[in-house]
């Protein structure tokens, strides 16, 4: 019985993460001009070693692609598959069978721009790709990945948990080819397949100057702060000294806004009584590295938080919230753990919302666990954490 849990487990995890799966199609309508009635897609779930790749086999009337995946973790001992990371492994190594050849057809123009290639050098052969011809296939894969992640999630997903991802790891270059890949989607009369689309990549390409590797270079360097190993609960806040409670000056809705600053005025009189309530404009121009810091209001009110938000794998917009996935609609509350960005030695404590209202009485729903915390008119919907994967900070 144990042998068979172990075999049969992962294959059903699997199964069930991709029901519905339209993904075959999606790719195909992506890349080529055809049905794919003659093409093949397999995966191959690698239980017993580690990595990913995706192969091509051509026969007489047909292509056979494969995907070869390995397990992204374990619970209890049994293989499981991130349902995230499945769809762009998925997306990834069957796009291999489109994008390789597409490139392989104009070789020698691909070849002539080997120059691109000591800006990612180091940090592509430390991800064991070592040559320009296998990087240059893996950023174009990695491209269309990304172009699958926004036509199934959206833009906001897709940028957050997707292109970010693959930004902070060094991989620069799908920031031109993914813009060039948008040409290619609104004009698909003109270029009907990928393989028709390689001149105007190639030429967009040819455009990129050394102040553009320059501005990816200190991108993904921002991407990967902080650089601590492991990111405070939620309730961290509460066990420190020296809390600085930084609170909105811009927020509309004055009405909640009065209410929200009296709530924190509560909570500091009763919890950090020698704590300091400032503005955030005042906070902007105050040395904020000795204090642990307690951040109040939503994204469009607190300029202190509108500066540093950016920084966390979260997004808060008037209409959803993002973190490991999407949340639609309004009256959307988030608290969020993360240290101080002037001194990660201590502490930052964010509590933000659509709007102020959602954040009074917050303290009604259980909460301290975790990094993140997205609730709804009090009811918890997500305790999740940021996990640190190739270096970048994701919302898991």
């Amino acid at each position: 019985m144990p042998n068979e849990l172990f075999t049969i487990s992962p294959l059903s995890s699997l199964l069930y993460n991709l029901t519905p799966f339209n993904e075959k199609q999606r790719l195909v309508q992506y890349c080529t001009d055809s049905a794919g009635d003659d093409l093949q897609f397999n995966v191959i779930i690698n239980f017993l070693g580690w990595g990913n790749f995706g192969p091509r086999i051509q026969s007489n009337e047909t292509y056979e692609m494969y995907a070869v995946l390995a397990p992204s973790e374990s619970a209890i001992k049994i293989p499981t598959f991130d349902i995230g990371s499945l769809y762009k492994l998925l997306w990834h190594e069957f796009a291999h069978s489109f994008a390789n050849p597409a490139i392989e057809a104009y070789e020698d123009e691909f070849s002539a721009l080997s120059h691109l290639w000591p800006a990612v050098k180091e940090s592509m052969k430390s991800q064991a790709y070592g040559s320009w011809e296998s990087v240059i296939k893996e950023q174009l894969t990695e491209s269309i990945a990304c172009r699958m992640a926004v036509s199934r999630f959206g833009e906001d997903v897709a940028d957050l948990n997707y292109v970010r991802y693959q930004k902070g790891r060094d991989w620069m270059y799908i920031t031109p080819i993914m813009t060039s890949l948008k040409k290619y989607e609104q004009n698909r009369e003109k270029y009907p397949t990928l393989k028709s689309f390689m001149p105007e990549l190639l030429a967009d390409l040819k455009r990129i100057k050394d102040k553009d590797i320059e501005a990816w270079a200190n991108e993904a360097k921002k991407i990967r702060t902080p650089a601590a190993n492991s990111i405070p609960i939620i309730d961290d806040i509460y066990e420190q000294d020296s809390v600085l409670f930084i609170v909105s000056s811009q927020e509309t809705d004055l009405v909640a806004d009065r209410r929200l600053k009296e709530f924190i005025i509560s909570i500091r009189d009763r919890l950090f009584q020698n704590a300091q309530i400032v503005a955030d404009t005042t906070a902007l121009d105050m040395d904020l590295s000795t204090y642990h810091l307690s951040v109040w209001g939503t994204p469009a009110g607190n300029l202190f938080l509108q500066k540093y938000l950016r920084e966390i794998p979260v997004l808060i917009k008037e209409d959803k919230v993002v973190a490991e996935n999407e949340y639609l609609g309004t009256g959307y509350g988030m608290l969020i753990s993360w240290v101080n960005p002037l001194n990660e030695k201590n502490t930052m404590a964010i509590y933000t919302a659509q709007d102020p209202q959602s954040l009074v009485d917050f303290n009604r729903i259980m909460h301290g666990a975790g990094n993140y915390h997205i609730f709804n008119n009090f009811i918890s919907l997500k305790v999740g954490e940021f996990k640190k994967m190739g270096g970048v900070w994701l919302a898991k």
